[in-house]
């Protein structure tokens, strides 16, 4: 290890983690960006993959660091994802981004909105991409001068993390119940139909073995095989579909600090969504600066459609998300019985989700229906700004496109009492009329003159 690190790094385990004085001089100062400068990193990637026992390699020949019973990019060091998750203090008023296993030009997009509604910026191009924001990775990579240096950012701060919630990267994420819910940070949680978050993992995996060299070009077949088998799929890095299950049990305890959103509706309904994703944050509705990237919202999300296939020669146009269903269940008709059945089983899981939303998505998913949860009301529901269908509930609506919401959660509507019921409240609740005070005062003498 001594060969590899040099003497620099003869204590490579956290021996950036714990020195204050190392970066005294760069807490307190901030970039031309408005961004704090943090230290440079402590080791390069491939320095790190010798650290702390060295990570394992996946089924598929990917390699990933075990931590706990959750898989971390290799470049991450367990005693920095403990150190951070049980020591680091957030505040109420931070914003976690946990991004969805999504297209990853979309992610990107949707990283920046939020960003640009938390900092409260007039446009989105102003948000600094190239900042590290990913906290339990740049403290696995520069040490804990990152923290120190990350704790004198002065206003709001939006952070990410792709960890589940057992591996938050904060002490007062607020998922247990260890701490006060108003202590603790807001975590806004993308996902979108499984179907398309396993394409997109199975894309960004193909991604990441090209770009680091790996001799590795993981297959729809051995992706599959992987992520149904529980054992097998403790060595994918973003195991969207089981984690979450996890997010959505987080969202029951925390409705008010943890907050689902779905991909497709800021594809769909860009302005309702936006505006319900400002409202969670509790950004101003008015202000200048959300009215400008709500209106951007539009123009970005507009570069992937829900039901388009990419437009040839149009670099602009990503790929639609119904394409990539389309092509997992044409994959999927061709895969052995087993494979699919294990992938039932585990949309199954979906099915006892308390998010009806992931309910929905399970119910098509196993149908293989295209997209049909995509109804139009859903992301108003979402939002917390939908008009509930009154007819719905009592199962007379006839509307097979009614705009009116059709999701759970709502007020029960009240009945209107008859009219004899009206009736009798009103004279139960008639009175003899008050006797006319100024009359009786006269008669007694109380008042004179008179």
């Amino acid at each position: 290890m001594a060969s590899v690190l040099g003497s620099s790094h003869s204590s490579p385990s956290l021996s950036g983690l714990s020195s204050a004085s190392t970066h005294a001089s760069t807490r307190a100062a901030l970039g031309l960006n408005g961004y704090p400068i943090i230290p440079d990193p402590l080791y390069t990637c491939s320095e790190t993959l010798q650290l702390e026992g060295g990570p394992l390699v996946n089924s598929f020949g990917f390699p990933y660091r075990q931590i706990g019973d959750s898989a971390f990019p290799a470049f991450f060091l367990p005693s920095a994802v403990d150190k951070v998750k049980d020591e680091w203090t957030a505040r109420s008023s931070d914003v976690f981004f946990v991004g969805a296993s999504t297209n990853e030009s979309l992610k990107t997009s949707l990283k920046k909105l939020t960003c640009a509604l938390v900092e409260q910026l007039d446009d989105v191009d102003k948000v600094d991409t190239d900042w590290s924001r990913w906290v339990d990775a740049a403290v696995s990579r520069r040490g804990w001068g990152y923290i120190e240096a990350l704790d004198e950012w002065p206003t709001r701060r939006c952070l990410e993390t792709s960890c589940p919630p057992k591996n938050f990267p904060c002490r007062n994420s607020g998922i247990g119940d260890l701490v006060d819910a108003c202590m603790a940070p807001r975590i806004a949680v993308f996902l979108s139909d499984p179907r398309w978050m396993l394409m997109t993992e199975l894309e960004c995996a193909g991604n990441k073995c090209l770009q680091n060299g790996y001799d590795v070009d993981p297959t729809f077949l051995t992706y599959l095989e992987t992520a149904i088998d529980a054992e097998s799929a403790k060595g994918l890095i973003f195991d969207g579909v089981r984690n979450s299950m996890a997010w959505a049990e987080a969202e029951l305890r925390s409705p008010d600090r943890i907050r689902i959103f779905y991909v497709e509706d800021f594809m769909l309904q860009p302005e309702i969504a936006m505006r319900g994703l400002a409202k969670f944050l509790d950004v101003s509705s008015v202000s200048d600066a959300t009215e400008k990237v709500v209106r951007q919202a539009e123009t970005l999300c507009s570069k992937i459609k829900p039901f388009q296939e990419r437009v040839a020669g149009d670099m602009n146009m990503y790929r639609s998300a119904e394409g990539y269903v389309v092509d997992f269940e044409r994959q999927m008709a061709a895969a052995p019985s087993w494979m699919q059945s294990g992938w039932e089983q585990l949309l199954e899981r979906w099915l006892q989700s308390p998010s009806p939303r992931m309910v929905a998505y399970a119910i098509d998913a196993l149908a293989h229906q295209i997209y049909t949860s995509g109804a139009e009301w859903w992301p108003s529901h979402n939002a917390r700004v939908c008009r509930p269908c009154l007819f719905f509930p009592r199962g007379t609506c006839k509307e097979l496109d009614c705009s009116y919401c059709h999701g759970p959660g709502h007020a029960k509507h009240t009945k209107r009492p008859t009219r004899k019921q009206r009736d009798d409240r009103k004279k139960r609740y008639d009175r003899t009329p008050s006797p006319d005070i100024m009359r009786e005062c006269i008669r007694d003498g109380a008042i004179k003159g008179y």
